[in-house]
């Protein structure tokens, strides 16, 4: 069953937009992620 991904970037506060993936400019092609969640991934994992 594939997971559905959301948009981190969505600037409504009250709807769910969904990823649109490779059509968006902050899709990470290498990670199959966003850019965004990637990037706050590799910070939190810094901290560490």
């Amino acid at each position: 069953m594939d997971e559905k991904k959301f948009c981190p970037l969505n600037p409504s506060e009250d709807t769910a937009l969904p990823c649109i993936s490779s059509k968006c400019a902050w899709w990470d092609e290498d990670s199959q992620s966003c850019a965004v969640l990637v990037l706050a991934r590799a910070v939190k994992k810094a901290r560490k």
